[in-house]
């Protein structure tokens, strides 16, 4: 389907308020985390950013659709955005170098203890062991010794089993 079409559709279907947000997937890192931590996310964004931060306004964005007839004006606004602000955000991140900055950088993954994850495991797949070991101590000395949190308890065991996948 054409992105215009798809974007008509999806609006079409809404009378309310879209957030258009534009996420992109590092399906070799996923797959990894999957494998590590069991959790099956065949749909999750490594980095996502809301498309009005990525305009010159650098603000929170919200397409407006108070009746049918605003449909199709938000649909055609929604398309323009992606195109002007959205695929240049794609490109930008294409590669494993920006990606790693942007997750260092903040404000890409809304949850911090997903970026601990997402870093030491990038580094994995760039061969970078010493990276990966800082990256992993760092994320040991932030979560501390209490493994009755199931946070703490959960990025030992990652750090465990990326720890086991490196060569020694």
């Amino acid at each position: 389907m054409e992105p215009r079409a798809a974007a008509r559709a999806f609006v079409l279907g809404l009378l309310s308020a879209v957030n258009p947000v534009v996420g992109l997937r590092y399906d070799p890192l996923e797959r990894l985390l999957a494998d590590i931590t069991g959790a099956l996310s065949p749909t999750a964004a490594t980095i996502a950013r809301s498309v009005g931060y990525l305009t010159p306004g650098n603000s929170f964005l919200q397409l407006q659709v108070a009746e049918p007839g605003g449909a199709e004006r938000a649909a055609d606004e929604l398309h323009e955005l992606v195109q002007s602000y959205g695929l240049p955000f794609a490109r930008q991140h294409a590669n494993t170098d920006a990606l790693l900055t942007a997750l260092r950088a903040g404000g890409n993954v809304p949850n911090p203890d997903r970026t601990r994850l997402l870093i030491p495991a990038l580094h994995f797949l760039r061969g970078d062991t010493n990276e990966t070991r800082s990256g992993l101590a760092q994320g040991l000395a932030h979560y501390g010794q209490n493994t009755s949190m199931p946070v703490v308890a959960e990025y030992r065991r990652f750090a465990d089993a990326l720890t086991t996948r490196m060569p020694a």
